[in-house]
Order: structure tokens, then C-alpha cells, then sequence
């Protein structure tokens, strides 16, 4: 998924020069893609690492010197500087360096520390670096190096303009959701999950947003490849509030603004970005074949046990393979956060595809018919229900923040967090009323096994007291 930022930078220095400017803080993950440019489209260079890590620990030291420094004595001083040494070249390690590379400098900085005030404890040192030892915003502020990193770009300008610069980039992010300590919890978390699991609800991506209040004016611009939509975008300290000026929402791009004057306080924030499988073409058609096979799986139900039939047979087992082969390109296609995003739909289909290649295979080896009539069940009732669930993800109301939404009326004045609450109640109402739908569905399909149905002469009627026989008096 492809996010960007947009920022203004207003340089300080009075005098025309090769301006550093920050353009924020970013994952440490690699980003191969990562490219910069100013308001008239032009590439900027974006400083190297190692050059990042000595503007990043020179920033860092100026920042914290003057508070380190405050207590040390003259004669002092030298010995103090050649412990902040070491520390600059530990914060540039830290900058530098991987996560867990970084936090494990982090850990050694702590330990020379120690070692050193534990020789000098008694000196001016000692106490110089007593302080920063019991420093819990020093150790923080070194645990967010580690966690992120400034990244500076040169931009050739007058200093005392205002430049819009644009950062456009491809995000790689775990997917990890939150996990509880306890097992009942946990299994209560999964059942809830299950209807963004299976396609039929939304699924958030929270990210942390560090430069919001950095710059002017903040924009994330959320790009969606194909097989996933967004539904609704917007920062998580305004999620109880309607959607504003600042939040554009289509189906393949989202944007969220955020303006910060010079007056107010920075405050870091969250974007949430509510995704789901896009209802395309691909979800329609995989409905239909998921039918066909239904179809299929109840005519092999109905003859299975009929011995002159073979060529019929072979037929239905003909319908049976081909839906399934074009149901398996639909199943892998696509990038990989659309594959994890549709992986729920994709099992269902993968396994509905699996049973009606086993119902190929007996009817291609001429079991006997009550193996053919249990497989064909089985492929009935499960293409019922994976029809179902399909047609779902392509019909269901999503509370869109779009022009494609069919609610647009209700979306306008509803919040996100309440459009992500309808949404959620629906597709729980659906997942627990639909396989209560297929059960009796197969009840019927059993009751009515050697009748004939469509053609009886009190075809629906019949139909419906299968359903209902032997459930209801």
C-alpha cells in the first residue's frame, strides 16, 4: 500500500544557502522507493544514512546539552565532554542502526554509563552521569531513536519561504493484531474479528503519525491497490466526530489533512484507514461459480444412487472441475496485502474448490453412489454457504465516507466511529442468521433426497415443509 505525506518547511536562516530540511519521522524499514520532490514536481536528495545519523545525533546532543550541562563545574567540563562524546556516537549508532540493533545500543550506552559513574561516583563526572542515568526523559527520548527516524532532505531555497514538499512511498507493515493475555478473551477477540476475517466487514489500519503538529500543514495520502477499497479514513482523536474538510475518501486513494498553526501545541496523533475487499467483478463471478457448484453438488445428490446415469454424471463432474480451475486463478490474484486482506474469502473458496475436485475424482473412478451422493451433498450445502457469504461482501452496506456510498444522507452526519459500529452490527446479524439459513436449506435438500421438486404440483409448498420437518410440530 502506497502512503505519502505533504508538509510545509519554513527555513529560518536569512541567507540563500543549501538548506537541511527534516522532512519528519518514518519507520526504520526499508524504503527503496522513497522519493522526494518540492512544489514543481523536482527530486530532492534525501541525505544517506550515515549522514542522517550525525545530523540526527548532533540535534539530539544540542537539544539535551544545555539541561546535561547545567550543574557541571568548570573544571569539569573536559571530563564530562569526553562522556557526551561517547553519547553522540551511541545516539548516531542508535539512528543508524536496526530496531533491535539500535535498542541493543541503547542497553551497552546504559551499562558504560554505569561502569563509568560506579570509577567516578564521587566526582563531578559521577554526578554528571548519576543524572542522566536517572533520566527517565533522556532514555525515552533515546527508545523513540531506536523505534523511528529523522529523515532530512537538501532543498535549494530562499530562506524565509514557505516550500511544500511531497514524500511518496511504499510502507511495508506487520500485520499483528492485538493480542490478550487471556485465552477466553482472546477466543472472544477472534469471534469478533471474524467478520472482517471473512470479507463482510472492514478491517483498520491504525499508524502512528509523528509528524502531525510537525509541519503546517500535514497530508497522508493513502494509495489502494486493485482488490481492495477504502471505506472510511480519518485520525483517531476525531473518530467520534462526523467527517470534516480535511478527509477526501475514493475507492482507490484516501487523504487526511491536518494543520497545525504556530500558536498551538504538537500533538501526535493517529490515521486509521478502513480497508476491504473491493466489491469488483471478480467477488460477482466467484458468487456465480460458487452457485454453479451448488447446482452441481445437489444434481449429483439427487442421481448418485441411480445406476444408468453415467453420462450425466460425467457431465456434472465435467461442471464440476472447469468452475473450479477458474475459481482458483480468482482465489491467488492479486498483491500481497490484497491476498491477506481477501485471505478469508480465499480459504473458503480454496476449500470449496478441494471438494469439488474429490467429487471429480469419484466420479471419474465410478465409486458407488452413496460416496457420490455424500460428496455431492457436501459440495451443495458448502456452495450454498460460500455463495452466500460472497454475495454478501459484494452487497452488504459498508457505511462508505465516498460518493459511492448508498447511505450517503446517514454517512454525512454519522461519525466513524458509529459508521464502523452499523457496519459491524450488520455483518454479525448476517454471520449469525446465515448458517442458521443453510441448515435448514440442507434439512430440506435431505427431506426432499428421491422426491421430485420443482415439478411436483405443489412445488414451493413442499419444498417449505421439508424445511421445516421435524424442527417445527
Amino acid at each position: 500500500m502506497e502512503s505519502g505525506q505533504q508538509g510545509a518547511a519554513t527555513p529560518q536562516v536569512q541567507a540563500v544557502r543549501s538548506l537541511l530540511v527534516p522532512l519528519g519521522w518514518f519507520p526504520k524499514d526499508r524504503l527503496p522507493d522513497l522519493q522526494v520532490s518540492d512544489g514543481v514536481g523536482a527530486t530532492l536528495p534525501v541525505l544517506t544514512r550515515d549522514e542522517q545519523g550525525r545530523v540526527a545525533a548532533s540535534l539530539f546532543t544540542d537539544r539535551w546539552q544545555a539541561t546535561a550541562f547545567a550543574n557541571v563545574p568548570q573544571y569539569a567540563l573536559r571530563g564530562v565532554e569526553e562522556v557526551w562524546d561517547v553519547i553522540r556516537t551511541a545516539v548516531e549508532r542508535i539512528v543508524t542502526s536496526s530496531q533491535d540493533g539500535a535498542f541493543l545500543v541503547i542497553y551497552r550506552l546504559r551499562r558504560f554509563l554505569a561502569a563509568e559513574h560506579y570509577r567516578a561516583k564521587r566526582a563531578a563526572r559521577g554526578s554528571f552521569i548519576l543524572s542522566l542515568l536517572k533520566s527517565s526523559r533522556f532514555w525515552e527520548s533515546l527508545g523513540r531513536l531506536a523505534r523511528i527516524r529523522l529523515m532530512v532532505a537538501r532543498l535549494a531555497g530562499v530562506p524565509g519561504e514557505t516550500y511544500v514538499l511531497t514524500i511518496r512511498f511504499t510502507e511495508p507493515f506487520t500485520y499483528s493484531p492485538q493480542r490478550s493475555s487471556s485465552v477466553v478473551k482472546e477466543i472472544i477477540a477472534s469471534i469478533r474479528r471474524l467478520p472482517s476475517l471473512l470479507g463482510v466487514a472492514s478491517v483498520p489500519i491504525v499508524r502512528d503519525a509523528g509528524n502531525a503538529g510537525q509541519a503546517a500543514s500535514l497530508w497522508v495520502i493513502f494509495q489502494m491497490p486493485p482488490g481492495i477499497e477504502s471505506v472510511r479514513c480519518f485520525w483517531r482523536s476525531h473518530e467520534a466526530e462526523v467527517k470534516g474538510d480535511n478527509i477526501s475518501v475514493d475507492v482507490t486513494k484516501a487523504a487526511l489533512g491536518k494543520h497545525h498553526s504556530p500558536t498551538s501545541e504538537p500533538r501526535a496523533d493517529s490515521s486509521v484507514l478502513d480497508i476491504q475487499v473491493a466489491a469488483t467483478s471478480d467477488v460477482t463471478t466467484t458468487a456465480i461459480l460458487a452457485v454453479i457448484l451448488f447446482f452441481v453438488g445437489a444434481y449429483l445428490y439427487k442421481i448418485g444412487a441411480g445406476g444408468g446415469a453415467s453420462e450425466l454424471v460425467a457431465l456434472a463432474s465435467l461442471f464440476a472441475a472447469t468452475p473450479a480451475a477458474a475459481a482458483g486463478v480468482l482465489a491467488y490474484r492479486g498483491p500481497s496485502i490484497v491476498r491477506r486482506i481477501g485471505r478469508g474469502p480465499r480459504w473458503l473458496l480454496v476449500s470449496l474448490i478441494v471438494m469439488a475436485a474429490l467429487v471429480a475424482l469419484a466420479v471419474g473412478l465410478r465409486q458407488p453412489g452413496s460416496v457420490i451422493e455424500a460428496l455431492g451433498l457436501g459440495m451443495a450445502i458448502y456452495g450454498f454457504l460460500v455463495g452466500g457469504l460472497f454475495v454478501a461482501v459484494r452487497t452488504s452496506p459498508r457505511w462508505r465516507w465516498n460518493e459511492r456510498s448508498r447511505r450517503s444522507r446517514l454517512t454525512a452526519r454519522t461519525s466513524a466511529a458509529e459508521c464502523r459500529a452499523h457496519q459491524m452490527r450488520f455483518a454479525r446479524v448476517l454471520l449469525l442468521c446465515w448458517p442458521i439459513i443453510v441448515f435448514l436449506f440442507a434439512h430440506a435438500l435431505i427431506g426432499l433426497h428421491r422426491a421430485s421438486v420443482v415439478n411436483a404440483s405443489d412445488f414451493p409448498t413442499n419444498a417449505w415443509r421439508a424445511m421445516w420437518s421435524g424442527i417445527v410440530p
